[in-house]
C-alpha cells in the first residue's frame, strides 16, 4: 500500500439508500474531531448518522470524465438511482469515477 502525502480524501458515498429514523451523530459534520485517516460522514447503516469512517484517497487517474451532456453507449449512462463509485481508484484500470447524466455516480472508460 503506497500513501500519498497531503491526499484529499472524500467520505464513501451511499448513492441513493434512503436512512431509517431516528439518526444517531457520534461527530460532527462541522468540526473534523475524527482521527487522522478518518472522516466524519453520514452512513445509513443502523443507527444511521454521522460517523468517524475512514476516508477515501481521491487520486485522480489520467484522462477526463464526459460532459454530463454527451451520449455514451454505457448502459448506466442513463441510470438515475444509482451509485457505483465515490473515487477513481473504485474503477478498473481504465476507467474513471464520473457523474452520468442523472449525476450519478458511475465507472466509464476516460476520454
Amino acid at each position: 500500500m503506497v500513501a500519498i502525502a497531503n491526499a484529499k480524501l472524500i467520505c464513501p458515498g451511499y448513492g441513493f439508500i434512503r436512512p431509517l429514523e431516528p439518526c444517531v451523530d457520534q461527530c460532527s459534520l462541522d468540526k473534523d474531531t475524527c482521527g487522522a485517516g478518518k472522516l466524519c460522514c453520514y452512513t445509513p447503516q443502523s443507527p444511521c448518522g454521522n460517523r468517524c469512517l475512514i476516508g477515501k484517497d481521491d487520486a485522480e487517474k489520467k484522462g477526463t470524465c464526459p460532459s454530463s451532456q454527451s451520449e455514451q453507449k454505457d448502459p448506466k449512462w442513463g441510470l438515475c438511482d444509482g451509485h457505483f463509485c465515490d473515487v477513481d481508484s473504485d474503477c478498473s484500470c481504465k476507467k474513471k469515477c464520473c457523474s452520468n447524466k442523472c449525476g450519478s455516480k458511475i465507472c466509464i472508460l476516460r476520454q
